[in-house]
């Protein structure tokens, strides 16, 4: 396709409350870093800028971050949302946006946040190019699946038809399903037409706008509003574009892409990537445990305990069971029910 058409959003205002007390409101997990090297944001500009022009790289993110995101792009291809209204307005008003300067636009999105292994950056990029491909010749928006490693709860799912032959094609998706339970995920991991959410979408600009105004038509008028100044973005409907848009449209396919990759969205996941990544760590001893993961900067015994996940920041210790670190987030509401926001 036509380089000159090819866009990239990056999705960047997001608060990451699963990860706390590691990612706050002040610093969320897009800042943050694994390798002390380059934060996820970076990593997520670094391999889309390999198959998209560089001026073509658009972030949007919040007022709270518009300073911090700056550096990364110049401040014309900055969106900036007065407030947080999910990804469902981020995605169409920077969709609007783009549109007015280049009808012809073919955009992808991509969450600002996601773990794709150095190594499998050349497969990402093909992956992401087969992605443009389709959507530039067609009428539909191309999502890009992950087969999965494992029976992950926390991700949601695609389900989609299998009904080509040829490998690198995107496949009609089926039925989206949100995160399952493990009973659930045991059986899912299993389908060979099932696939996890990575949250990247593509299609053309055109394609994208009919498809909110016909599956949204309220999100779709309140944002259009905004887009000419007409209501404040408060005023706009809030919602996710997988639950507003993708789950109901008629015209959605995924790509079954090769490439290793993680939501890194929990303390299990961002903790594991950092004791693999920095491997100097030298302050843990372990007896008669087994499947922890420890984030801290002081000596840490762990005798008898198993799955846990320890964490400690200047200002809080975090000890919880893996299997409740979905529940994190609750976190958040009692320490406002407490007015203790200044650890959020």
């Amino acid at each position: 396709m036509n380089i000159s058409n090819m866009y990239a959003v990056i999705l960047a205002g997001g608060s990451s409350q699963r990860l706390w007390p590691l990612s706050r409101k002040q610093n969320p997990k897009q800042f943050l870093s694994y390798d002390n090297q380059k934060t996820l944001l970076e990593q997520t500009y670094a391999r889309i800028e390999k198959s998209v022009p560089v001026d073509h790289v658009w972030i949007t993110t919040t007022e709270t971050y518009k300073d911090r995101i700056s550096k990364y792009t110049k401040s014309e291809r900055i969106v900036i949302e007065p407030c947080s209204r999910n990804t469902g307005p981020a995605i169409l008003l920077t969709c609007l946006k783009i549109y007015q300067k280049n009808p012809a636009a073919v955009i992808t999105y991509l969450p600002s946040d996601a773990f794709v292994s150095e190594v499998d950056t050349e497969l990402f990029t093909r992956d992401i190019r087969i992605v443009f491909d389709f959507a530039s010749k067609n009428n539909c928006i191309v999502l890009m699946g992950i087969k999965p490693t494992h029976s992950a709860t926390g991700y949601g799912y695609i389900e989609y038809l299998d009904f080509q032959t040829e490998k690198e094609i995107p496949q009609k998706v089926k039925q989206f399903h949100e995160k399952p339970s493990r009973e659930v995920a045991e059986t899912y991991v299993n389908k060979k037409n099932m696939l996890w959410n990575s949250g990247i979408v593509c299609a053309k600009a055109e394609v994208l706008i009919n498809e909110f105004k016909e599956q949204a038509p309220e999100m779709y008028y309140s944002v259009c509003a905004h887009f000419e100044n007409k209501i404040s973005y408060d005023q706009v409907c809030a919602g996710s574009v997988d639950y507003e848009v993708l789950e109901k449209s008629t015209c959605t396919y995924v790509l079954p892409a090769e490439f290793s990759w993680l939501d890194v969205g929990t303390i299990n996941t961002f903790i594991s990537l950092k004791n693999k990544y920095q491997t100097d760590k030298n302050n843990i001893l372990s007896i008669e445990s087994k499947n922890n993961v420890v984030d801290t900067d002081i000596l840490t015994v762990l005798m008898g305990v198993d799955d846990l996940c320890v964490v400690k920041t200047d200002d809080v210790l975090l000890i919880i069971k893996k299997d409740q670190e979905q529940k994190v987030r609750t976190i958040i509401d009692q320490l406002c029910k407490q007015g203790k926001e200044k650890y959020i």
